[in-house]
């Protein structure tokens, strides 16, 4: 379950931030997680709630995300652009998205797949 590291290393490198910045505890962290990035948000939030748990700095911090639609572009009809994510189950085969425009699957992923803390407040 590649949820419980990403929430590690997340939930870590706000520790270290909030550390380095003298926090006593973080508030908020706002996360951004592109729509081909494969992230289950139920598992990710169960994760992430269980290991802030245990830190002191962030036992009651509040956990933000926010998805940023994927960016496809077509090798066939040059299309560059979103992609039809409406079907989960074809976003586990992400080399299999259609052109919305000629209904290819010769596509590549331009943005999407990115997972990265947008910002943490601290007290």
């Amino acid at each position: 379950m590649h949820e419980f590291s990403l929430a590690q290393t997340m939930l870590q490198t706000a520790i270290e931030v909030a550390t380095e910045n003298k926090a006593e505890k973080i508030t908020q962290i706002n996360l951004k997680f592109g729509r081909f990035a494969l992230v289950m948000e139920d598992q990710f939030r169960f994760c992430i709630d269980i290991l802030k748990d245990e830190q002191e700095l962030t036992k009651n911090m509040e956990v933000k995300i926010d998805w940023e639609d994927g960016i496809i572009n077509c090798h066939k009809c040059m299309y560059n652009g979103s992609a039809d994510t409406s079907n989960e189950e074809e976003l586990g085969f992400i080399s299999s998205l259609k052109c919305p425009k000629c209904q290819s699957f010769d596509t590549r992923i331009i943005k999407g797949m990115e997972t990265y803390i947008e910002n943490i407040s601290v007290d």
